[in-house]
Protein backbone atom coordinates (compact mmCIF):
# COMPACT_ATOMS: atom_id res chain seq x y z
CA UNK A 1 0.00 0.00 0.00
CA UNK A 2 0.95 3.44 -1.07
CA UNK A 3 1.05 6.35 1.15
CA UNK A 4 0.67 10.38 0.35
CA UNK A 5 1.63 12.81 3.15
CA UNK A 6 -2.02 13.45 4.10
CA UNK A 7 -3.08 10.19 4.35
CA UNK A 8 -5.28 9.16 6.68
CA UNK A 9 -2.99 6.41 8.49
CA UNK A 10 -6.33 5.20 10.57
CA UNK A 11 -8.11 4.12 7.43
CA UNK A 12 -4.99 2.52 5.59
CA UNK A 13 -4.53 0.10 8.35
CA UNK A 14 -8.17 -0.64 8.40
CA UNK A 15 -7.48 -1.48 4.42
CA UNK A 16 -4.42 -3.05 5.06
CA UNK A 17 -6.52 -5.34 7.95
CA UNK A 18 -9.46 -5.95 5.95
CA UNK A 19 -6.97 -7.09 2.93
CA UNK A 20 -5.20 -9.72 5.13
CA UNK A 21 -7.72 -10.67 6.81
CA UNK A 22 -9.02 -12.35 3.38
CA UNK A 23 -6.40 -14.79 4.42
CA UNK A 24 -4.70 -14.40 0.72
CA UNK A 25 -2.58 -11.22 0.84
CA UNK A 26 0.80 -9.89 2.38
CA UNK A 27 0.25 -6.71 3.18
CA UNK A 28 3.17 -3.86 3.06
CA UNK A 29 2.61 -0.22 4.61
CA UNK A 30 5.42 1.87 2.40
CA UNK A 31 7.09 3.03 6.22
CA UNK A 32 8.08 6.57 4.81
CA UNK A 33 4.67 9.39 4.45
CA UNK A 34 6.67 11.79 2.61
CA UNK A 35 8.22 9.49 -0.19
CA UNK A 36 7.16 10.18 -3.77
CA UNK A 37 4.63 7.96 -5.09
CA UNK A 38 7.27 6.72 -8.52
CA UNK A 39 9.47 5.43 -5.36
CA UNK A 40 6.48 4.00 -3.23
CA UNK A 41 6.27 1.75 -7.08
CA UNK A 42 9.76 1.04 -7.23
CA UNK A 43 9.56 -0.28 -3.64
CA UNK A 44 6.68 -3.02 -4.39
CA UNK A 45 7.98 -3.90 -7.35
CA UNK A 46 11.08 -4.78 -5.73
CA UNK A 47 9.60 -6.47 -3.27
CA UNK A 48 7.73 -8.91 -5.59
CA UNK A 49 4.32 -7.15 -5.12
CA UNK A 50 1.16 -8.48 -7.54
CA UNK A 51 -1.04 -5.23 -6.42
CA UNK A 52 -0.59 -2.12 -5.76
CA UNK A 53 -3.26 0.22 -3.25
CA UNK A 54 -3.26 4.03 -2.61
CA UNK A 55 -5.87 5.99 -0.55
CA UNK A 56 -6.76 8.99 -2.44
CA UNK A 57 -7.29 12.11 -1.33
CA UNK A 58 -10.96 11.83 -2.13
CA UNK A 59 -11.46 8.26 0.18
CA UNK A 60 -11.64 5.84 -2.59
CA UNK A 61 -8.71 3.26 -3.01
CA UNK A 62 -6.97 2.54 -6.46
CA UNK A 63 -6.00 -0.76 -7.25
CA UNK A 64 -3.01 -1.36 -9.96
CA UNK A 65 -2.24 -4.89 -10.95
CA UNK A 66 1.61 -4.97 -11.60
CA UNK A 67 1.81 -7.77 -13.90
CA UNK A 68 -1.14 -6.84 -16.32
CA UNK A 69 -1.07 -3.16 -15.57
CA UNK A 70 -4.92 -2.73 -15.36
CA UNK A 71 -6.26 -0.14 -12.85
CA UNK A 72 -9.40 0.82 -11.18
CA UNK A 73 -10.59 2.65 -7.88
CA UNK A 74 -12.60 1.23 -5.33
CA UNK A 75 -14.74 2.08 -1.97
CA UNK A 76 -12.90 1.47 0.65
CA UNK A 77 -14.97 -1.37 2.26
CA UNK A 78 -14.52 -2.95 -1.50
CA UNK A 79 -10.92 -3.02 -1.82
CA UNK A 80 -10.39 -6.01 -0.05
CA UNK A 81 -13.08 -8.31 -2.05
CA UNK A 82 -12.01 -6.62 -5.63
CA UNK A 83 -8.30 -8.22 -5.08
CA UNK A 84 -10.05 -11.12 -3.83
CA UNK A 85 -12.03 -10.95 -7.35
CA UNK A 86 -8.69 -10.40 -9.13
CA UNK A 87 -7.07 -12.84 -7.83
CA UNK A 88 -9.26 -15.38 -8.52
CA UNK A 89 -10.02 -14.45 -12.06
CA UNK A 90 -5.95 -15.25 -12.75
Amino acid sequence: MTRGPECDSVALAGIAAAVRATGTFDVDLFPARDAKHGAQMKYADSRGARYVLTLDPEGTVSVKDLGSGARTSSSVAEAADLLTRWETER
